[in-house]
């Protein structure tokens, strides 16, 4: 199953919470979901209007660390 969310944002006035949303693999960072995250933060940057930003994850962890078996594809 692949999560097309990965990262969901939710607005409450001048607050952000930003939630990792890939509970199958605990939350582990790969490049896609570092990609929207990347995303992400730019837009709340670019707003000028956000005092703080909440970071968070579903399920049992928060962020579990990198990817590793992204990592077996980059070696030369």
């Amino acid at each position: 199953m692949t999560n097309a969310q990965l990262v969901s944002v939710d607005y409450e006035e001048n607050i952000v919470l930003v939630s990792s949303d890939r509970p199958e693999a605990l939350n582990a960072l790969n490049s896609e979901m570092l990609q929207k995250l990347s995303k992400v933060l730019d837009e709340i940057e670019a707003r000028g209007d956000i005092f703080a930003v909440v970071f968070t994850g579903t399920g049992k962890a928060f962020i579990s660390g990198a990817d590793i078996s992204e990592m077996e594809n980059l070696r030369g």
